[in-house]
């Protein structure tokens, strides 16, 4: 039996096609995920709920590897987010956007999520998602970064809130 082993060409043209609706399916990924935003959060149920009020110190990774130190300085009114800043060091590379500086524009804390929207001068954003961590001192998740309604950027995050 003779295996079609394909030519460099076919390689070439598959991965075209890969690279060509990679945009389109992390598109249908993000669209079918804002379902999932439109059901009410449960509210948190300990006596003694977190504050989101703090610093958190981590570090984001790009889909595409590149790897970023992050400050988020957040401020809130029990588990919603009312402000705050994001502050940005590239490691390997540079701040997405070369922005070394946004806001936090908006987020929450819930039984069930913690995010947190960043908006960066030039009106772009990143929504910073996690599940929270039993005692809210450590959170990893996935961002998503938007520029008019079109994703730009995706990839994971953590950080550790900062004693205060």
């Amino acid at each position: 039996m003779n295996a079609h082993r394909p030519s460099a060409s076919d390689v070439r043209a598959g991965r075209r096609t890969i690279a060509s609706i990679a945009p389109v399916l992390a598109s249908l990924a993000a669209f079918g995920m804002s379902g999932c935003a439109a059901r009410p959060p449960r509210p948190l149920t300990s006596s003694h709920p977190p504050t989101l009020t703090a610093a958190w110190v981590g570090k984001q990774t790009s889909e595409m590897s590149r790897i970023r130190e992050i400050t988020l300085a957040v401020t809130a009114e029990q588990n919603n987010v009312t402000g705050g800043t994001y502050t940005c060091t590239g490691v390997n590379s540079q701040c997405r956007g070369t922005f070394e500086e946004g806001n936090v524009v908006q987020g929450n804390l819930s039984a069930e999520r913690f995010w947190l929207r960043v908006r960066y001068p030039d009106q772009s954003t990143c929504l910073f998602m996690s599940r929270p961590a039993a005692s809210t001192v450590r959170v990893t998740g996935d961002y998503m970064c938007y520029q008019s309604a079109g994703l730009i950027e995706h990839g994971w995050w953590e950080a550790v809130r900062l004693p205060q």
